[in-house]
């Protein structure tokens, strides 16, 4: 459960203590999967394969099911800070970073990109978030 606005409380998926940011369902799953807490054939990480890219901002609200989530390497180079201005680098990242090869390791700092959308349903709380996961940016890895 989370607080949403004025204290009005909405769900969304959480797995033990954490919070989750996934994308699309496969086709086909998302009604068969319905009222259970944790969707079978769910990827709830950045996948290493797949038939979809996801290179734009522009477009769907959430990546196909079967997209690679891109991981944008923001670490400093040679020791000096990478320069972004998300103002203006954002709507052009894939120009603006370089991507990070596979998958980010375990213990690292990163800022995860996400659209957030509500739905409602049949069941207290009636109002259910979801985090649709776009992209994240690596900016630091354990020493």
């Amino acid at each position: 459960m989370v607080l949403g606005e004025e204290n009005s409380e909405i769900a969304a998926d959480i797995v033990g203590d954490v919070l989750t940011f996934s994308t699309r369902f496969e086709p086909g799953q998302a009604m068969s999967n319905r009222g259970s807490t944790a969707p079978q054939n769910r990827v709830f990480s950045p996948s290493t394969s797949g038939s979809s890219t996801a290179s734009s901002l522009s477009g769907s609200y959430a990546l196909p099911f079967d997209a690679d989530v891109p991981v944008y390497d923001g670490r400093p180079v040679d020791g000096t800070n990478i320069i972004f201005d998300v103002d203006s680098d954002l709507p052009y990242i894939d120009a603006s970073l370089t991507r990070y090869p596979g998958e980010i390791p375990s213990g690292s700092f990163a800022v995860i990109a996400c659209t957030i959308t509500t739905s409602t349903q049949n069941r207290t709380p009636n109002i259910k978030v979801n985090f649709n996961i776009r992209f994240a940016i690596l900016l630091g890895t354990p020493a």
